[in-house]
């Protein structure tokens, strides 16, 4: 059976991380032997990196045609086409009450990492999607430095990858806040 055909505008994790791979900007490290370790999709929203687990992670697309939706949340800017189906995409910028980076989120192209969790799935509007990294459970510490009032049910344990923090978020406790079904 052959791959289902996909536009240049859409992009398995996989691919993402392909790509980062080949720019040596993947971030991927090596865990221990036997060391357990998680997958993350590493995004930027404003000027927080965020962690999507990677076994809820369906596609990554550009966003360029939404259609409005009346009586939705403001942070649900309306509906996105994703192979065929009608997907809410939520602006996580406006949802987690972040401040978007003016000086490099003018760019067009919206970027969307579309999840699922359970029966619901959403495309999560991003500034940037950084690649594909491993983290050992070593590494994963709980969110401390998470104070703030709309991040804090959302993320579940924080880690530096690199030189920056990396908060890694929970899903399906995003879209249940978000009110996406």
């Amino acid at each position: 059976m052959s791959e289902p055909a996909r536009s240049e505008r859409q992009l398995t994790a996989d691919a993402v991380s392909a790509a980062a791979t080949a720019r040596g900007e993947a971030g991927v490290r090596p865990t221990g032997p036997g060391e357990r370790s998680t997958s993350v999709v590493r995004i930027r929203v404003g000027e927080v990196w965020l962690g999507v687990p990677c076994a809820a992670v369906e596609t990554i697309c550009v966003a360029n045609e939404v259609t409005a939706v009346p009586r939705t949340p403001p942070h649900v800017l309306g509906l996105i086409n994703v192979q065929g189906r009608a997907v809410p995409l939520v602006d996580l910028a406006r949802y987690l009450g972040l401040t978007p980076a003016p000086d490099r989120d003018a760019d067009d192209s919206k970027r969307a990492i579309v999840v699922t969790a359970g029966e619901m799935r959403a495309g999560l509007l991003c500034a940037q999607v950084c690649g594909i990294v491993e983290l050992g459970q070593a590494e994963l510490r709980p969110p401390h430095s998470v104070t703030d009032p709309q991040l804090k049910p959302v993320v579940v344990h924080e880690a530096d990858v690199g030189e920056r923090l990396c908060l890694l978020v929970d899903v399906a406790a995003l879209l249940e806040g978000a009110r996406v079904r």
